[in-house]
């Protein structure tokens, strides 16, 4: 499995685990939707090291989206996915570090459709493949 696929599954399931609706796109409109959900967005690898090992980092991007209202929610679904961003992540094939001062969380209102008031939490989070 592909280094971005691994990390996509780990965070999907780690979504999951916890009840929250997790997509990889957002949602078509008109599309019954339950708030807040989380959307795994983009996944961008820089890879290095030599013959004999792999190494580099990955950056990516995870939103948490929910109603004016869910503002407390969104705040604890994107803080825990930057809580759990922190320290060794493994999965089947590789390790993952992350450093507690390279992940980024951003809580903002989103105004993007008509006449709608959306909180969204972006959390980027910076991995090390070790």
């Amino acid at each position: 499995m592909t280094i971005d696929m691994e990390l996509f599954s780990y965070y999907w399931q780690l979504v999951q685990s916890h009840g929250w609706p997790v997509y990889d796109h957002l949602p078509p409109q008109g599309q019954p939707v339950q708030y807040p959900f989380v959307m795994i967005g983009e996944i961008d690898t820089t890879s290095g090291g030599d013959k004999s090992a792999l190494s580099g980092k990955v950056n990516l991007t995870i939103d948490v989206w929910g109603k004016r209202e869910d503002r407390p929610t969104v705040s604890q679904i994107a803080n825990g996915i930057f809580l759990a961003s922190i320290g060794a992540l493994r999965t089947q094939h590789f390790t993952f570090v992350g450093q507690k001062d390279a992940q980024q969380v951003q809580l903002m209102t989103d105004t993007s459709v008509a006449n709608t008031v959306f909180f969204r939490g972006m959390v980027s989070i910076e991995l090390t493949i070790q």
